[in-house]
């Protein structure tokens, strides 16, 4: 099912207009805005993130969360811009993906909330709480990211591609690895959310994401990869399809979407 729909977006992208690409860049800037930072536990609603990212003040709410939604959008749009959304020629996947962006993105994405940790790896060893996952000590992740970067660049050179199982894999793997390397203190889970997007847009121009509503199941999945690792993959294109199912409504019908 879901290589269906995958295909008839595909089929479908290179006859969007700009009314349409606007309609649809509206709809990926709140729906993975919001959901990115829910996973998170934020408390802002889905309406409050539109009303903030329209750069309104909802009261009740701590600065830090306002700052969150400002900061994600900023993020989420260097990765459009880098994976060069809906443009063709696009760069070359290895140029794109490194060290240096991921910093770069959990920089922007940290700024004005934990500037003393924003866009760096932890110097700490860090717990997540109510995790049985055992994290590197913090003095192996220069070296894991390192060979993190190093091992995916190499993979990337060996996948096919058009294929789109090699496609999903790769980034399922790659999101794997990155959540269990922990390399920050704090946003690990959004870096590697906004790293699924740079990839899946630079493949196939269309974001993946991971709803709020499946928090449950998505952290279980993480939780149980090592010891069924098909299951993570059936989740996360469960969600996929999920999500582009949404996004060909919108296409399909024409509707404008806008907040």
């Amino acid at each position: 099912m879901f290589k269906d729909l995958l295909l008839e977006y595909l089929s479908l992208k290179d006859s969007f207009d700009d009314i349409l690409k606007k309609s649809l860049k509206n709809f990926f800037d709140l729906k993975y805005t919001y959901n990115s930072n829910a996973l998170e536990w934020t408390t802002l609603t889905e309406k409050q993130t539109a009303l903030v990212l329209k750069w309104n003040v909802i009261e009740g709410h701590p600065l830090k969360e306002h700052l969150e939604v400002i900061n994600h959008q900023r993020a989420w749009e260097k990765v459009a811009e880098l994976a060069w959304l809906w443009k063709k020629d696009k760069p070359q996947w290895i140029e794109i993906f490194s060290e240096d962006i991921i910093l770069i993105l959990h920089s922007i994405i940290l700024q004005w909330i934990d500037e003393l940790n924003a866009g760096k790896y932890r110097t700490v060893n860090v717990r997540i709480a109510f995790s049985r996952a055992v994290l590197p000590r913090r003095e192996k992740v220069p070296d894991l990211m390192k060979n993190f970067v190093e091992e995916f660049k190499r993979r990337y050179q060996e996948i096919d591609t058009t294929n789109i199982d090699d496609v999903l894999r790769y980034w399922y793997d790659l999101h794997l690895k990155f959540v269990k390397i922990h390399p920050f203190v704090d946003w690990n889970g959004r870096v590697a959310r906004l790293l699924m997007n740079m990839w899946f847009i630079w493949n196939w121009d269309i974001i993946n994401v991971i709803f709020y509503k499946n928090r449950r199941i998505y952290i279980q999945a993480i939780e149980d990869a090592d010891k069924d690792l098909q299951n993570y993959y059936t989740i996360m294109t469960q969600n996929f399809e999920e999500f582009l199912n949404k996004v060909l409504e919108l296409v399909k019908q024409k509707i404008y979407f806008k907040f």
